[in-house]
């Protein structure tokens, strides 16, 4: 008892300690209970507590009522045992009544008291009594239950000082007068099985246990449940952050297995279908602006071949409007060169790529939603930063997509740990990659920013060589610090914003 006593003090302590945390975290409170996981967990808790608690329920009830009928049956026999004993000695002795009750106590160990004609005439805890803690009359419904209603024996439940106890009233007729003898529970010591005490404690221990044990494995449930969802959910964000390398990996079972490889497939032609749309929109383009060029060059050449022949003609014909022809011609020569010159511009600007949205942006936070991305995967993901804020002027989308494919990388060469460190100097903010995978080969080192070339039978050897381009575009740049068995150091180097 002192123990559970203890353990509910403790429990209701430590509840209250994690509601005022909850409370001063209610932001990740809130987001921690609109979560799947939270909702499926609470629900396997309450569908298996609602059993339980009427479990107990019907269990307490049952013991106490066999603990009624156990005490009714032994008060009765009690009854019995001074009923003869009391009829036995008043037949066979002269003695005063008082005295034969006294050496029934004695004899029997039965604390009793009898009532004649409705007031007590005797007990063996006279102090209750004389101090008005316990009537000394026959209650009226006791009265009732044996003269009324014709019973010889009535059960009935009693308090005394907020205590609960039973008595039993026996009629008895002793040939002279007609008396009640009263044994009850409160001076005469019944041992049960499980007292009602015992089986509340054995209860609260017991299934406070179950209720642990229930929590705990409806966590693990709901962890293994809604774990493949999260990471769909993830992977769909990497998905429509621009990362066409996510892949949902895990041994999944039924129509979760069904999802993550139709998922997984998805990702794969949006991949195929994006790389072919690329080339098919490059040779669309390609075909449509070689024709314009072709056109726009057909123009200029038509007026100067007519102007080279019309010079040709007049040196031959030894015109005497030689000269005026001579610069008149040259003059359309150097018109139409000029032409062609403002359609080689014009080819040479198509050929670009599109022109970046720079603008000025807080580094830490596009790092810090790259890395969110990530959170479901298997990768260990630590981010050290000093400051909390690093201006740069860049584009929001294309440095996203920089540290998605570096940590996308590093995934696919089996690292286990991936540290993002940054500092800064005077002039640049200074970003390094830090895994321990599998790393690259010294040969492939000065490879690995070229277009087109990958390692990997599925890649197409673009991440790098546009991440390149893109921080090069933005007057920063992207080495490969150190490389070896044991993981691989990127440096990328981009300077502060003023």
């Amino acid at each position: 008892s002192d123990f559970f006593k203890v353990f509910f003090v403790h429990t209701l302590i430590i509840l209250a300690a994690a509601i005022i945390i909850a409370l001063w975290n209610y932001r990740r409170l809130k987001i921690f209970l609109s979560s799947y996981r939270t909702k499926l967990a609470a629900a396997f808790v309450v569908v298996s507590v609602i059993p339980l608690i009427l479990i107990a329920v019907y269990f307490k009830v049952i013991t106490e009522e066999k603990n009624t009928d156990m005490i009714s049956n032994r008060l009765g026999t009690m009854a019995n045992q001074v009923e003869n004993y009391l009829k036995l000695y008043s037949t066979q002795s002269s003695v005063q009544s008082e005295i034969i009750c006294d050496k029934a106590v004695e004899d029997l160990g039965i604390n009793f008291s009898v009532y004649g004609n409705k007031n007590i005439i005797y007990s063996s805890t006279p102090d209750f009594y004389n101090a008005g803690l316990l009537p000394d009359i026959v209650p009226f419904k006791t009265w009732y239950n044996l003269f009324g209603r014709g019973l010889t024996k009535t059960f009935e439940p009693k308090k005394l000082e907020g205590q609960d106890y039973y008595a039993i009233y026996l009629k008895m007729n002793t040939g002279e007068q007609l008396e009640i003898i009263e044994v009850n529970s409160q001076f005469n010591r019944i041992s049960l099985p499980l007292s009602d005490l015992e089986v509340d404690i054995f209860m609260f221990g017991v299934f406070s246990l179950a209720l642990i044990m229930l929590i705990v494995f409806s966590t693990i449930l709901a962890e293994q449940i809604s774990s493949p969802i999260r990471r769909l959910t993830s992977a769909t964000r990497s998905l429509g952050s621009g990362d066409l390398n996510i892949e949902v990996e895990g041994n999944y079972s039924g129509e979760i297995a069904e999802l993550t490889s139709g998922f997984n497939m998805m990702v794969k032609q949006l991949r195929k279908s994006q790389a072919e749309m690329a080339l098919l929109e490059r040779e669309t383009a390609w075909k449509e602006m070689a024709k314009q060029v072709a056109h726009e060059i057909k123009n200029p050449l038509t007026p100067m071949k007519l102007s080279v022949q019309q010079l040709i003609a007049a040196y031959r014909d030894k015109s005497p409007k030689f000269d005026s022809i001579f610069e008149k011609v040259t003059s359309t020569i150097i018109t139409q060169v000029e032409n062609l010159k403002n359609i080689a511009s014009e080819f040479s600007n198509f050929a670009r790529m599109p022109k970046l949205n720079i603008e000025r942006m807080n580094l830490i936070d596009s790092i810090k939603e790259a890395v969110n991305l990530f959170s479901n995967e298997k990768l260990e993901i630590k981010f050290e930063c000093g400051d909390i804020e690093i201006a740069i002027n860049a584009d929001h989308d294309h440095l996203n997509r920089t540290f998605i494919n570096l940590i996308r990388n590093s995934i696919q060469a089996k690292a286990k740990k991936l540290l993002i460190n940054v500092s800064t100097d005077n002039e640049h903010c200074l970003i390094r990659v830090i895994d321990d995978g599998s790393g690259i080969s010294s040969e492939n080192i000065d490879k690995v920013f070229e277009e087109s070339f990958t390692t990997k039978t599925e890649g197409m050897g673009l991440g790098l060589s546009m991440t390149k381009r893109f921080l090069e575009s933005i007057n920063g740049k992207i080495i490969v610090e150190k490389s070896s068995a044991n993981g691989t150091v990127f440096l990328i180097t981009i300077p502060l914003a003023e």
